[in-house]
């Protein structure tokens, strides 16, 4: 529905919700793409990623890659973050479990990347990305990381209320239609900053549409209500 809106240049608000882009879920895994794909000058996809799921690599030693990358950085392109986290492992005053966690990472940033610029050669003589395909890429992310394992354990499992199995499924489809990372991710910087500028425009007021659950809808203040996406057993509900 978002994506709909904005190509279709209607203003919309979420209420009681974020966009689904500015997800936690969808932040974390879209962070491991922007490491590995050199978009990520400033550290913001590191500090989201590097210790999600929990890997005992806190604040301070994020500050020390921080302080390395500043040594190194040259403004023009993304630091090697990867090889800056196995730069900082060889620092003194780290613990073992510490060690082995950003050693794991790294290896983790390192397939992704190879697997982005990993093409294969077709019968008919076409090249064809395979692993490169940006949805078997996150899922490999999601697989290797166990996401959705950590997701559960912190949030519980699945309902209506914990959405955020559903909202990693649902950025794995939106992937399907791209064919390489980079194509991926320039779409969604763009909706994003589309999104985010309509939000600007539209504290001036005027007619929007209102994004929100169906529980938040049921007063008698609104005098239109679409239900979108009404799916038997799920809605009329099977019980």
């Amino acid at each position: 529905l978002e994506e709909s809106l904005l190509r279709a240049k209607i203003p919309y608000d979420i209420v009681g919700g974020v966009s689904f882009y500015e997800r936690k879920e969808v932040k974390d895994l879209l962070a491991y793409l922007r490491v590995a794909a050199g978009r990520d000058l400033d550290g913001d996809a590191v500090r989201r990623c590097i210790n999600t799921p929990f890997r005992f690599l806190g604040a301070k030693f994020v500050e020390r890659l921080m302080k390395r990358a500043a040594q190194e950085t040259r403004h023009t392109t993304a630091p090697n973050w990867r090889d800056i986290v196995v730069e900082v492992v060889k620092e003194a005053g780290l613990q073992s479990r510490q060690r082995s966690s950003a050693l794991e990472w790294a290896a983790l940033v390192e397939t992704v990347v190879t697997d982005i610029q990993a093409t294969v050669q077709a019968a008919d003589g076409e090249v064809v990305n395979a692993r490169s395909k940006p949805s078997n890429v996150l899922n490999w992310i999601i697989n290797r990381t166990q996401y959705i394992q950590a997701i559960e354990r912190d949030e519980g499992s699945e309902s209506i209320e914990n959405s955020g199995a559903a909202n990693v499924r649902e950025l794995v489809r939106v992937a399907c239609m791209y064919d390489t990372v980079g194509a991926l991710l320039d779409y969604i910087e763009k909706t994003i900053a589309e999104s985010r500028k309509q939000r600007r425009d539209g504290q001036q007021g005027g007619d929007r549409v209102l994004l929100m659950s169906i529980h938040r809808s049921k007063g008698l203040e609104w005098p239109h209500v679409w239900v979108i996406g009404c799916n038997e057993r799920i809605l009329p509900h099977a019980k």
